[in-house]
């Protein structure tokens, strides 16, 4: 109940269980999110201390290439075969997604349809076939059902929606969401008997087939940058410049207001967990960080 309250009050702040290792994960955007959590559940339990684990930063897998080149991933037993394509989805989509201008989950089906067709370039036919967006509660990713008289697709369809939602939660090359990649299921051989199909052989299928779709695709590993506004009194403004570059970061603008300087930046989220010290450190004063907004740039490309 602590947890779904919170998530409540502020929506940039999500949680899941590890179920191997039996603890609480919380994803937040920022420091400041991190300590309204240990705050809350400190007041509730009355505990002095919360035992916390090192910070982690989310990547994101997702391709560059829109070749759909027909790539196939067979059963376990080898009487199944699922085909499938992968494209990128636009980056308004995308963005629009992630900021919560555009929530699949929360809207009508046929306004939803609209949306795509309007807004985003969609074919009809494609938003109406829509199978499932994914990973969970993040939406990124869209499994497109664009077979053609397949028979008994019917019967699997739901095993390939639970499969994908699976798979695009935790990922396939590095482990990561997956994020921006369209999926069409573009034929399938299914065996007649019942007995030789099932989760156990069509999970595995669509797995190797999105795997290989996206080796196929030019697939890369984005990570994700903050935008911050620093202010700070103008005699120190040197000292914030040499900490963000020495964080590979990048100033964008400065401003100046009187005895303060506004300095603009982007900034690596795995650089940012100890800004505010670093930043004491190197000007002996008190600087007020925001962050403005947050994106995903590439990291790796998969060669």
């Amino acid at each position: 109940k602590i947890l779904i309250n919170t998530t409540r009050s502020n929506l940039n702040i999500n949680f899941s269980k590890d179920y191997e290792s039996n603890n609480i994960i919380a994803r937040v955007a920022n420091k400041d999110q991190m300590y309204e959590i240990i705050n809350r559940l400190k007041y509730v339990f009355d505990r002095d201390e919360i035992i916390i684990g090192p910070p982690r930063v989310i990547n994101k897998e997702s391709i560059k290439s829109n070749k759909l080149t027909v790539c196939s991933g067979k059963s376990p037993n080898k009487h199944n075969e699922i085909f499938m394509t992968c494209e990128p989805l636009s980056e308004q989509l995308v963005n629009d997604i992630e900021n919560g201008i555009f929530a699949p989950q929360r809207i009508d089906i046929k306004d939803r349809n609209n949306l795509l067709v309007t807004k985003y370039g969609w074919n009809l036919y494609d938003a109406k076939k829509i199978i499932a967006f994914g990973p969970e509660n993040v939406n990124t990713s869209i499994l497109v059902d664009k077979t053609h008289t397949v028979q008994r697709f019917a019967d699997i369809k739901g095993m390939c929606e639970c499969a994908f939602k699976d798979y695009s939660c935790m990922g396939l090359l590095h482990g990561e969401q997956m994020r921006g990649i369209q999926f069409n299921v573009t034929d399938a051989r299914v065996w007649s008997d019942p007995v030789k199909g099932g989760m156990s052989q069509f999970h595995p299928a669509v797995r190797n087939a999105m795997k290989n779709c996206m080796l196929a695709s030019e697939p890369i590993l984005y990570e994700p940058i903050f935008t911050i506004e620093i202010i700070i009194p103008t005699d120190h403004a040197e000292g914030v410049r040499d900490v963000i570059e020495k964080n590979s970061g990048t100033v964008i603008d400065v401003k100046v207001d009187g005895n303060l300087s506004v300095i603009i930046a982007k900034l690596r989220v795995a650089k940012s967990f100890d800004l505010e010290e670093q930043l004491y450190k190197r000007t002996n004063t008190i600087a007020h960080v925001t962050y403005i907004s947050a994106n995903y740039v590439t990291l790796i490309e998969f060669q």
